[in-house]
């Protein structure tokens, strides 16, 4: 399902895209007029690449393919003689110095409009290390130089890298200022032999004296309680200067989302101890966010709107109050056959509140009421959440500090109050008192919910490299007050890694999942029970659609064991309006059962697809389909099997959507 959202600073960000869309467009509508002897570029290829990264090259040239939205490039001399330095200049600093444009061709097209440029380059042999010197460390500890030589990843014998040199003063410097040496300064030079391929580097270090953190003084925090704040400081007085904590320390504030600036600055000239000023300034503390959206899906129809308030700092204390309402109205399967409809509503309130009791622990809860249409049946009715969270080890990922923990330890109690209309009593045994389904009674779920997260990804929203885990729980019991007892638990696990190019990325994902019943149950409620299918799993299916299903029209019915393995193909290529545009491969293979005994892999539904994506600001737009490649018969042509298949005969899936799959 799709869904549109914009804050006050994505608001910006899409009227910007509007107006840049509009003059791509005009200068579009004006891309015929050309003056005699013009023509655009409609193709360049260059021939001999083989050593650097072909696409960062041809990201740095004038001259380039004939773009997918927006005018086309002018061919023009000049700026092709450009390129050609460009060219030397980008293999120069990856170390050859005797690469050469050894061929240029500008080739005219039979349109009369348009030209295919072909440079063909001739690497060369590298340039290689042959000595890398390290200098003003011989004053320091041993301990102290040596881990200083350490961070400095550059040898003899490899190629020469002037990225990997800049990268390695870099790293000498933070390796001092993380043990003490505030004011560590690096310089260096490279001595070239460009005819003898050989090159060499001194990296000279001005570690300066060793300090100790001083006092932390915070101003401009404004109506933002000081206390609160400087708790959020990892800094102790008297301990030897860390760069490390002055980046977690900065991290913290910004994770707070409070603050449009974090500052923290030492005095210009060494002390010891050196006192830290902490300089903050407040963000607006009242946010607004409306939008609207809709869902294009095979067997679901959907029209959305949002409208959210959110009060940082609300009565003091750091306390987030959000406001949230989502009204939809739903058509299932479509607007043109419409067997199910009515509204979905989302409405909720929920408090935040961070180191609550000064504890560090994040305290939540939540209460709404929500309106619901599913295939089968609709419910209603009030749901309340009441739980801590605590992150352990602030993450650092690459070196970079980051707002997000690395572990994040989440308990929580849940209750829901339903009551079930409009039930398809073909599906559905609505006699039966377990499942509470009948009109006259209350549906009560209470579970205890536990969870466990390990997230180790470059960028949460459109990871690129990195791994995540997680273990989610669930614990319903009646003597929590509930009508059920179940256990669900789901694990996870997922990977990103950069292939070939960092623009090519290999995404994958297994998540099993399973629901057992105790105790006097014997029925799993049904809002907990599995339902995959749709844009976030199993791409092959419409949303909740690979389901073990019941009655004459295969009604989903929810299921109490599932499984799913996903890898994707992320290619980005080429960027519209300052934003990537990319196109996912993907194969998905998954099985949603009553149990776990039914789960075989050689039986697993399998589809194979592609998505368009663009990143925004306000999400991944995404527009994709998928295609079943197996199990589309009504049943499972198996000896003794009386398995109904999910959704028979449907092999396309499509779907429009915001956000990635995972």
């Amino acid at each position: 399902m799709s869904y549109l959202a914009a804050s006050s600073r994505r608001s910006r960000w899409i009227r910007r895209t509007i107006c840049a869309g509009a003059l791509a467009l005009a200068l579009g509508a004006c891309a015929g007029k050309l003056r005699p002897g013009e023509r655009w570029v409609d193709d360049v290829t260059l021939h001999g690449v083989k050593s650097v990264d072909k696409g960062k090259l041809e990201e740095g040239l004038a001259m380039h393919d004939d773009p997918w939205f927006g005018p086309p490039v002018l061919y023009r001399p000049g700026a092709l003689d450009l390129d050609v330095q460009r060219i030397l200049t980008f293999y120069a600093s990856h170390g050859f110095f005797a690469a050469r444009v050894i061929k240029r061709e500008v080739k005219k097209k039979k349109d009369g409009k348009t030209v295919d440029i072909v440079l063909t380059v001739d690497e060369g042999k590298p340039t290689t290390l042959r000595e890398v010197k390290i200098t003003g460390l011989e004053q320091l500890p041993r301990d102290v130089a040596g881990k200083a030589r350490a961070s400095v990843k550059l040898a003899a014998g490899k190629r020469f890298e002037h990225a990997n040199y800049l990268a390695a003063k870099k790293a000498l410097a933070n390796a001092l200022r993380e043990r003490g040496y505030a004011y560590a300064e690096t310089s260096g030079k490279v001595q070239v032999d460009r005819d003898a391929r050989w090159a060499r580097i001194e990296i000279v270090a001005k570690p300066g004296p060793r300090v100790r953190f001083g006092k932390v003084t915070l101003s401009g925090n404004g109506p933002l309680p000081k206390d609160k704040l400087l708790r959020q400081v990892t800094i102790k007085p008297g301990t030897p200067y860390d760069e490390r904590h002055m980046q977690a320390t900065r991290a913290n504030l910004n994770g707070l989302r409070v603050f449009s600036s974090v500052r923290l600055s030492l005095p210009e000239q060494p002390s010891d101890p050196a006192p830290v000023q902490l300089v903050v300034k407040p963000a607006k503390l009242r946010e607004i966010r409306l939008g609207f959206g809709f869902g294009i899906e095979r067997s679901r129809h959907e029209v959305r709107g949002r409208a959210e308030w959110t009060i940082h700092n609300w009565l003091g204390g750091l306390r987030r109050l959000r406001l949230r309402f989502k009204p939809a109205y739903v058509v299932l399967p479509a607007v043109w056959d419409i067997q199910r409809h009515g509204p979905t509503i989302t409405t909720d309130v929920r408090l935040d509140q961070p180191d609550w009791l000064n504890t560090g622990l994040d305290a939540f809860t939540e209460i709404g009421y929500d309106i619901e249409t599913q295939l089968g049946y609709r419910l209603h009715g009030p749901r309340a959440s009441l739980g801590v969270a605590y992150g352990f080890f602030k993450r650092r990922f690459l070196g970079r500090a980051v707002a997000a923990p690395l572990l994040r330890v989440e308990l929580s109690w849940n209750m829901r109050l339903n009551g079930f209309f409009d039930v398809d009593r073909e599906a559905f045994d609505i006699g039966d008192t377990e499942l509470r389904l009948d009109a006259d009674q209350l549906y009560r779920l209470m579970y205890i919910s536990p969870s466990l997260v390990f997230d180790f990804r470059d960028d949460p929203l459109d990871p690129r490299l990195g791994i995540y885990l997680s273990v989610r729980l669930e614990h319903g019991a009646i003597f929590y007050g509930g009508d059920f007892d179940y256990v669900k638990i789901v694990p996870e696990v997922r990977g990103y890694l950069p292939i070939f190019t960092k623009r090519l990325v290999l995404a994958v994902r297994a998540m099993f999942g399973h629901i057992e019943v105790y105790g006097r149950s014997n029925e799993s409620p049904i809002t907990q029970r599995f339902r995959l299918g749709g844009p976030v799993d199993h791409r092959g299916f419409t949303t909740g659609l690979l389901s073990p299903t019941s009655g004459a029209a295969n009604t989903p019915t929810g299921g109490n064991a599932a499984l799913l393995l996903s890898a994707d193909l992320r290619w980005r290529i080429a960027k519209l309006a300052g934003n990537w545009l990319g196109l996912v491969g993907f194969v998905d293979a998954g099985d949603n059962v009553v149990t776990p005994s039914d789960i075989e892999l050689r039986l697993m539904h399998i589809a194979v697809g592609g998505t368009l994506m663009y990143n925004t600001p306000i999400g991944t737009i995404r527009a994709g389909v998928g295609v079943r490649l197996n199990r589309l018969g009504n049943r499972l042509l198996l000896p003794a099997s009386t398995r109904q298949n999910p959704d028979p005969g449907q092999r396309i899936a499509f779907m429009i959507t915001i956000g990635t799959a995972y």
